[in-house]
């Protein structure tokens, strides 16, 4: 039980020992004055609940949003956690000269990005995230088709490298708990 409810609760029962021990000033000895009396008293400890249960709904609307956004937090920090795990998947598999497995690799990780919660982290961040994403995609495409059979050169494998390193960058902060994730 909540402390809202065990606030209101102890005041409604004070309040009603009150009311109970002033009845007999209060209330008169006619029937119907006693029964107005008794129907007030019960009106107010029902004033006296209802308002305690509203402050308890926002109390507990409060806790149901913290745990949410806790849970998208940890989401987050999930699929930036995948997005390096699988621009290292990326990387070894271009190592291998395994195109399409690297593709597929750098598409899923996309996915995963753009899943990303632009309202736990800084859209810059995903912005960022993406593009260098959509760039080793158009890399990978253009080696698997424009040079099909070849190997990727020394300078464009570098490159691939490089642009593999700034995803894993700014993947590794979003993935950090104080990064605002």
């Amino acid at each position: 039980m909540s402390h809202v409810r065990w606030a209101y609760g102890v005041l409604s029962v004070a309040m009603s020992v009150v009311l109970v021990c002033l009845s007999d000033q209060w209330a008169t000895s006619d029937t119907i004055d006693a029964f107005t009396y008794w129907c007030g008293v019960a009106t107010l400890v029902a004033l006296v609940i209802a308002v305690g249960e509203v402050f308890h709904a926002g109390a507990a609307t409060s806790a149901v949003n913290l745990a949410l956004s806790a849970a998208a937090r940890h989401e987050a920090r999930t699929l930036s956690l995948e997005v390096i795990a699988l621009v290292d998947e990326v990387s070894e598999r271009t190592r291998q000269e395994d195109y399409t497995a690297a593709l597929r690799a750098a598409q899923i990780a996309r996915r995963f990005a753009g899943r990303l919660d632009s309202g736990l982290v800084l859209l810059s961040e995903v912005s960022a995230l993406s593009t260098q994403l959509c760039k080793v995609e158009h890399v990978l495409h253009r080696t698997m088709n424009v040079h099909a059979g070849t190997t990727m050169t020394r300078s464009a494998r570098s490159a691939l490298n490089d642009t593999l390193m700034e995803i894993k960058v700014v993947a590794e902060k979003l993935a950090r708990p104080e990064a605002g994730v």
